[in-house]
């Protein structure tokens, strides 16, 4: 069976771009069949990794790098690497983020929950996504898109996860490389703004 090329629009430096094409995967992917279609050797491109150019901020560049990782993009830099700053550096070098990125089952990832925006002065809008990685393991981002300029918690239960509410779950802080202790029915965490909390959750040993 041919298949239509589905397409967004390429990616620019700005936030406004990146969060466009998120938002897209995330309203389509579920229902137009690009899910079924990512994997080892195939993967689905929503376009390149602007972080270490003009436009993101530091919490918006972590933002991108977990999304990205989540929905198993292609980790395509499109910057100027002799002139990286140093904390933009550290993203793109994330180890355990990256993991997730390339795990070998090559599952795409998908939004799981969300509070959209419905004002300028919107404070709660948040996104959760997840995917499965082979082994077991559930990575998620707790996307914080309020607009009231501070950090706040999120959270995600273990219903949207799939997982039974009675399952306990290790839970490990991708970017900081810390573990957070063990959870049951849901896990709770501080955002910033604009930012992500990349958890990945694991049954404990």
């Amino acid at each position: 069976m041919l298949c239509t090329p589905l397409r967004y629009d390429d990616i620019q430096d700005s936030w406004e771009s990146v969060t466009g094409i998120v938002d897209w995967v995330g309203d389509n992917a579920p229902h137009n069949g690009m899910l079924e279609a990512a994997g080892p050797g195939h993967f689905n491109d929503p376009d390149m990794l602007i972080i270490g150019n003009f436009a993101l901020s530091y919490e918006q560049a972590k933002a991108q790098m977990a999304l990205w990782s989540i929905m198993a993009a292609p980790l395509l830099m499109g910057n100027d690497l002799r002139n990286l700053a140093p904390e933009m550096k550290e993203i793109l070098l994330a180890a355990e983020v990256i993991a997730v990125d390339q795990d070998p089952m090559g599952r795409q990832g998908w939004r799981v929950a969300q509070t959209k925006r419905t004002n300028e002065w919107t404070c709660d809008a948040y996104d959760a996504w997840m995917r499965p990685l082979d082994g077991g393991d559930l990575p998620v981002v707790l996307w914080n898109r309020g607009t009231c300029g501070t950090h706040r918690q999120l959270s995600v239960s273990w219903g949207d996860l799939g997982l039974p509410a009675s399952q306990p779950m290790a839970v490990r802080d991708l970017f900081l490389r810390q573990d957070l202790g063990t959870a049951t029915g849901s896990f709770t965490g501080w955002v910033n703004i604009d930012g992500v909390l990349m958890l990945r959750l694991s049954k404990p040993k």
